[in-house]
Order: C-alpha cells, then sequence, then structure tokens
C-alpha cells in the first residue's frame, strides 16, 4: 500500500511536472531549453516507473512490503549508482534482474547527459552574450546590420555620435559588440527590443532592412514616440507611400539614386556640354573626369600637365585605380584610368575636358545595361528620357530585357553586341558578376568604357584594377543620404559622387589661417571655399584666417571627410 507520505511526495512531484508544463507551453522557452526541459521529463517518468516495478517486485519476489518512496530511493541510488541501502542483496533472478538494468540505464544517462547537456551549460555560462539594453542618450538607432549603412557608421563616428545597432542575426550581433559596437539582438519591429534600445531617448531610428520590415519597424516605432525622427529605406518606389503611412518622416531611395548617378555618366559622356557637376557659386564647381587612354595628358606627371596653368583648374585630388589621393604630389604620373578631382568656372572646366579626353563620345556603337532590377530600371528610364538607343541583359526573362542569360559569359555578351559597343553600364546587384564581367570585357573590347556599381565598398578597388573606367558604390550613397537628414548642421552636398562635399562647421579652427592649420597635411582633405556673413569666399589664400561661425566647403573621399570632422568640427 501506498503510504501517506508517498501520495505527499507524488504530489509534489505531479506539481512540478504541471508548473514545468505550463512554463513550457505558455510562458516560452528557447531551443536548447524545451529540450532539456522534454529530457528531465523522461528521466522523472522513468524513475516513477522504476519505483512502481520495483515497489511490486520487492512485494511479489522477496515477500517485503516497501513504501513507495523508499523504492523511489532505491531506483535513484541505483541509477546514480550510489548505493542500495538495506535491501541488498536480493534473493530473485527477477529483482536482481531489475537493479542491473537500473544500472544500466543510469550509466546510459549519464553518457547521454554530458554531450547533450553539461557541456552545452558550460558553454552557455561561458559563452559571451549580446547586452539586453543600452543606456544611450541623443542616439541613433539602426535597424539591422547591413553594407548599406557601414559609410553612416563610419560618419555617425566621426561625429562622436552615439548609436546602436539592432538585428536578428545573434552570432553578427556578438561579433560586432567584441568588436567595440554596441548592438543588441532581436527583432527590430518588437516593441520590447526598441524599448530596450532606449528609444524613448534617442534622437532617430534608421530602419534599413527590406521593405516590408522597414514598414513594420517604423510603425511600432512611431506608436512608441510621436516626436521621434524616423528615416525609411526602401527598394522601390512604389512602397514610400506606405511607408509614410507607417510614419516615417523620410524615405529615401539610394538605387534610384544610384542609377540616375550612374546613367549621368553616360549622358555626360554623350553631351558637348559639361554636366554632372556639384555647383557651389556662380564661379565655382566641382567635377570628376575621367582621363581617357587616348588623353594629351596620360603618362606624365601632374607638374609636367601644367593644368593649373593651361586651363585655370585646381586639382582637389584624384583616383589612382580606385584610391583616392589628396592633393596629388607633383611627379604623381596620370594615367588612362585615373579620375581627377577638380575645382573651377564651368567654362574652364568644360575646357578641361574637351582637350584632355580622347573622345567627346563619338558613339557609334551600343550601350548596353546589365541588369534590370531597381538601378537597371533607372538607367533605362532615364536613357528613353533622353532618346538614347541601348540594350539590357538580365539572366530572367522579365519585361524590357533584350538579351537573355549570364553575363559573364562571352557568348551572351556577343550576343548583345559588345565588340561594338562604346559603354556598358555593370548594373548587376553580385559584385563577383561585376568583377567577372569587366574581365571578359578587357579580352572582348578592350576599348570599351565600363560603369559600374558594387554594394560592398572594399570591392571598388578590385573592379578598377580589373579595368573599370567608373565605380560608384551603394553603402556610399545611402550612408551619405541618411547622414545627412540625420545631422541637420553638417550638411553633405554630394550623396552621388565618388568624392564627398560637405557644408561643416569647424569651432577648433577658429583663428587658424589655411597655412597655419595645414589641413590638407592633417585630413586629406581640401577646404575650396568658405561661407562668411551669407556670402561665398572662393579665393583662399595661404593666410586665409577661418572663423568659428564660418561655414566650410570641405572636399575629399569618405575616409578623408571623416577624419576632418573628427579633428575639428
Amino acid at each position: 500500500m501506498v503510504e501517506g507520505t508517498s501520495l505527499l511526495f507524488i504530489a509534489f512531484l505531479a506539481g512540478v511536472i504541471f508548473a514545468g508544463v505550463y512554463l513550457y507551453f505558455f510562458y516560452g522557452l528557447n531551443d536548447w531549453w524545451k529540450k532539456v526541459f522534454k529530457s528531465l521529463l523522461f528521466v522523472a517518468a522513468l524513475i516513477f516507473l522504476y519505483g512502481f516495478i520495483y515497489q511490486w517486485g520487492m512485494a511479489t519476489f522477496e515477500g517485503f512490503e516497501k513504501s513507495y518512496i523508499h523504492s523511489i530511493q532505491v531506483v535513484i541510488e541505483s541509477i546514480t549508482t550510489s548505493g542500495y541501502g538495506g535491501d541488498a542483496p536480493w534473493k530473485s533472478d527477477f529483482m536482481n534482474i531489475f537493479v542491473v538494468w537500473m544500472n544500466l540505464t543510469g550509466v546510459i544517462l549519464v553518457f547521454l547527459a554530458f554531450p547533450l547537456f553539461v557541456f552545452p551549460m558550460i558553454r552557455e555560462a561561458i559563452q559571451p552574450h549580446p547586452p539586453e539594453s543600452v543606456n544611450l542618450e541623443d542616439h541613433v538607432i539602426i535597424c539591422s546590420i547591413s553594407k548599406r549603412v557601414s559609410i553612416l557608421q563610419d560618419e555617425l563616428h566621426s561625429k562622436s555620435i552615439p548609436y546602436v545597432i539592432i538585428d536578428l542575426d545573434e552570432d553578427a550581433v556578438l561579433d560586432l559588440n567584441q568588436n567595440g559596437t554596441l548592438a543588441l539582438w532581436g527583432n527590430p519591429s518588437d516593441r520590447d527590443v526598441l524599448e530596450s534600445a532606449n528609444i524613448e531617448k534617442a534622437r532617430a531610428l534608421v530602419a534599413d532592412m527590406d521593405d516590408e520590415n522597414n514598414a513594420l519597424i517604423t510603425l511600432t516605432a512611431r506608436s512608441l514616440r510621436d516626436d521621434l525622427k524616423i528615416l525609411s529605406v526602401a527598394t522601390e518606389e512604389n512602397v514610400i507611400a506606405y511607408h509614410q503611412y507607417a510614419g516615417a518622416t523620410n524615405v529615401i531611395l539610394p538605387r534610384r539614386i544610384l542609377g540616375q548617378s550612374l546613367a549621368e555618366r553616360v549622358i555626360v559622356s554623350l553631351s558637348k556640354d559639361l554636366q554632372g557637376v556639384t555647383q557651389l557659386s556662380d564661379e565655382l564647381e566641382l567635377t570628376e573626369i575621367l582621363i581617357e587612354p587616348k588623353s594629351d595628358i596620360v603618362g606624365k606627371s601632374i607638374q609636367e600637365s601644367k593644368i593649373r596653368q593651361r586651363f585655370g583648374v585646381n586639382i582637389i585630388g584624384a583616383w589612382f585605380w580606385g584610391n583616392f589621393v589628396a592633393n596629388p604630389k607633383p611627379n604623381q604620373v596620370i594615367n588612362e584610368h585615373t579620375i581627377l578631382l577638380l575645382a573651377g568656372p564651368h567654362d574652364k572646366l568644360t575646357e578641361f575636358r574637351t582637350k584632355t579626353t580622347s573622345k567627346v563620345h563619338e558613339v557609334e556603337g551600343p550601350i548596353i545595361v546589365a541588369g534590370l532590377g531597381v538601378v537597371g530600371r533607372t538607367i533605362a528610364a532615364l536613357f528613353q528620357e533622353n532618346d538614347i538607343q541601348f540594350t539590357v541583359v538580365d539572366i530572367d526573362e522579365k519585361e524590357g530585357v533584350d538579351v537573355i542569360g549570364d553575363i559573364t559569359e562571352e557568348e551572351i555578351l556577343k550576343e548583345a553586341g559588345i565588340e561594338n559597343a562604346s559603354t556598358i553600364i555593370l548594373a548587376v546587384n553580385d559584385d563577383r558578376t561585376a568583377i567577372f564581367t569587366t574581365l571578359v570585357l578587357k579580352k572582348v573590347n578592350p576599348e570599351i568604357e565600363i560603369i559600374a556599381r558594387v554594394s560592398d565598398v572594399e570591392n571598388i578597388g578590385k573592379l578598377y584594377q580589373a579595368g573599370a573606367d567608373y565605380v560608384l558604390s551603394l553603402p556610399t550613397v545611402s550612408g551619405r543620404m541618411l547622414f545627412s537628414i540625420l545631422v541637420e548642421d553638417d550638411e553633405v552636398l554630394s550623396a552621388n559622387t565618388m568624392y564627398e562635399v560637405v557644408r561643416i562647421k569647424a569651432p577648433e579652427l577658429d583663428g587658424k589661417s589655411l597655412e597655419g592649420a595645414n589641413i590638407r597635411a592633417e585630413t586629406g582633405c581640401t577646404i575650396v571655399a568658405v561661407e562668411r556673413n551669407g556670402h561665398l569666399v572662393a579665393e583662399l589664400g595661404p593666410s586665409f584666417e577661418l572663423h568659428e561661425d564660418d561655414q566650410l566647403i570641405v572636399v575629399g573621399s569618405d575616409e578623408t571627410i571623416n577624419a576632418f570632422r573628427k579633428k575639428y568640427s
């Protein structure tokens, strides 16, 4: 008979099991804890079953009435191989076989427990975990890790603006934290996750996942803060309204801007007039000009080319195989793929372009657009508006595609007319495809102009090495656009060019002359003009003294501009 104490013990265990089941189904556990819980239930059920069998066996075969709780004790002792108390030895074969079986069960459970539970438990205890919340204030919440926001992160860091990243990938979040970047693990569209990012005290939120998730993130963030600045990144123009309905303050379309910029490179080449410039005043413009193979300055040093003396324009910087050099030295040689960043009046820049490029595209062959995604469609639309004939190649059959196939295959390129083409725009999403295609193009048509987009800034140099003439990255366009909206006192004037132009205050330069500050040597940037009392001063001599309230027009690469911000603003 089961005694009263046994009944109490069983009732207690039943309560524990019931509580566990409730937690399992209604509270929610992660996969590892669910596995542990199921295993513990199995062991508990096995002990209870063995207890009944032991109690029955002792009464039937040994002639002793044992309480159920005593039977449970013996079962646990047997499974854990810790001893058997006063019941041993047993006379019947059944009980001896049963005890042996319980011993074997214990050994099996121990061998299984270590790899399945003990080792994972130790690993769980010692491995790092992402932070559960942050205590930042006046910070930016960036939703999702992506190459597109890498430039934004650098620019925020240059202005000492704190930020936190939220992402669904736990391993990626751990890596960020270990590398010194504050990140939270979770779904950015969940209220609890945004609250853990201290959204109440944030200055802004950037939603940079896919279109659907960005709308959900925006909706959740807006429900938590009416006054929060929310920037949402969209891929398609037709989703802008939905993001705005959800509460986005600004919606940007970096792919469309990127497509427009790439298309304008071709339109500029086809035009006799200089286009694609950053106008700072009626007398001062900035532009980047590709030096083509048969130009009369190819192979000459900057000093030998006498660009300033011949044309009245200043070299602000140059890209040599994708690497930006601010204020290149006089002995630096200009090669056929050099892109010069020049400053001067419009007519002088136009004259320079006309006299130093090998062709103001005397185009006879076709223009090819590779890839008909968002960027490719934007390029196609601009070409149609400007009555420019072009051929579209894409790997998928869709409306607007002229040649279907893999652009890296020589046969597909020849079918598109590559042997007689003047220009190809590589608007494909995959950087490796763009690099491989460029290598093939240089074999099939060495004279073709190659304009390309990249999704990873690190691949810009690789594309130039492969033979591309002009490369623009999506992260650069996205990061600059987002930063310009987030930081209103630091205006980015050129989001869609290889160079960056900013209008910025630099209080640390107050009272210093341009010669004394030696800004080019310190940061790699160039101050091309100064806005003072509503007037733009473009003639800046070495003795020009800077004031705290001046708005400086600074030109450089993303890296050098960030260096300028850190040092002076």
